[in-house]
């Protein structure tokens, strides 16, 4: 289970250099970029994401504050300037966060405010629950805590050895991932829980970046590829994109769909990627035409929402793109008939959630609404006049995803 030095050096390198540093047809994903607290965000002074919720919020730091982007505006906790430190926190569905203030770990809540967890304190993870995970200086050791509201003070998750311990995810049983140096200073990927403590996942798993409610794990295997562990499953595989030597998985959501980043040094972030068992390995670059691969990819919510650090200092959010297609029962029909239109929802993250509604309209006039169930939506009528009609059906959106309009039909009315 020794984890490959390379892949976690390039990791950190990354992650230091991101610090210091109209939708076209073909598109799968709509590109939104994130604003800077103040002016516009530089190598020198970035925006910079540590996390994405189902809700769409991001936590992160703008500039040199540590912030929260929520639909209200960006919610500003001050300042974030450990010029040393690595990238930090995360942001719950409640849209409570954790991250770094100076050298002093936070969590916030709208019930208690902030919370200081101690100096030299780095969170890396919250779960619903508001327990937080993270690293923390020990003596001459970096070492990996659990923090709870009901015992708030630095729980130690143990190690394997004298070396370090990092704490990457969190899930909402509280199970938490990361990698131990065990007494020889090899890197051993863990799962922890405080029921179990500190358990080794078996090779060749290497190292645990994010785990799911389901308990699937995403990281990186001893061949330097991206990987996905269960308990029942054990390792598998993701594999690199073409053109690419190494690959690392950095989260995965409840659907089980992992993202991460697919590189050949010393060429930087490269190219970023989303897996799921049915679609395997995909470019994020091509799915949103981004011809440049400037991006580090930081997380996916269940929405399948992806957050991004852009080179240059920009966070960027991916939003799948809902596609609309309609279909008539009937067409042409006679006047008086019942014509069934059939509207079907879908994205690379598959439909909306049921009963979310679609509007059917005939050119500017609405016919109905009607709510969808399994990304379908379907509307009933016969009281259309003879003659052409111009029917569309189109997807109201959320707070998730944009709304989205269908083909036109044009239903032929005979007499």
């Amino acid at each position: 289970m020794k984890v490959n030095r390379l892949l976690l050096l390039l990791f950190s390198t990354v992650i230091y250099f991101l610090l210091m540093v109209s939708v076209s047809v073909s598109q799968v994903y709509r590109v939104s970029t994130l604003p800077a607290l103040k002016g516009k965000p530089t190598v020198r002074y970035p925006n910079l994401a540590n996390g994405i919720n189902n809700s769409g919020e991001v936590a992160g730091f703008s500039i040199s504050d540590a912030v929260a982007w929520k639909a209200g505006g960006i919610q500003d906790f001050g300042q974030d300037n450990c010029s040393s430190c690595r990238p930090a926190g995360g942001i719950n569905d409640s849209g409570d966060v954790t991250g770094l203030l100076v050298d002093e770990g936070f969590v916030w809540t709208a019930a208690g405010g902030i919370q200081i967890l101690g100096s030299y304190v780095q969170p890396t993870g919250i779960n619903s629950s508001d327990m937080v995970t993270g690293v923390y200086n020990a003596g001459s050791n970096t070492d990996a805590f659990w923090w709870t509201p009901q015992e708030p003070h630095l729980h130690d998750l143990g190690s394997f050895g004298d070396g370090v311990t990092w704490a990457f995810g969190i899930n909402d049983s509280g199970q938490i991932v990361g990698f131990s140096d065990d007494a020889h200073y090899n890197a051993i990927a863990f799962v922890w829980s405080e029921s179990t403590g500190l358990q080794a996942i078996p090779s060749p798993f290497a190292i645990a970046y994010s785990i799911n409610n389901q308990g699937q794990v995403a990281g990186a295997d001893q061949n330097s590829h991206a990987a996905i562990w269960t308990q029942a499953g054990g390792t598998q595989d993701l594999g690199v994109l073409p053109g690419t030597s190494y690959s690392y998985a950095v989260a995965v959501n409840n659907r089980g769909v992992a993202v991460g980043n697919s590189f050949t040094p010393p060429h930087g972030p490269g190219a970023v990627f989303i897996w799921s068992a049915s679609l395997g390995m995909l470019n994020l670059n091509v799915l949103a035409n981004n011809s440049k691969e400037n991006w580090t990819v930081i997380g996916i919510n269940d929405a399948g929402q992806i957050v991004v650090n852009k080179k240059g200092g920009n966070v960027q959010v991916l939003t799948p793109i809902i596609a609309v297609g309609l279909t008539s029962s009937q067409n042409p029909s006679q006047l008086g008939q019942t014509v069934t239109f059939t509207a079907t929802t879908s994205s690379i993250a598959g439909p909306p959630p049921d009963g979310e509604m679609v509007t059917f309209a005939d050119s500017r006039t609405i016919l109905g609404t009607a709510p969808l169930a399994g990304g379908v939506a379907q509307f009933s009528t016969s009281s259309l006049a003879a003659g052409n009609h111009h029917v569309s059906a189109t997807y109201a959106g959320d707070a998730n995803y944009a709304s989205s309009k269908s083909n036109v039909i044009k239903q032929v009315v005979n007499r």
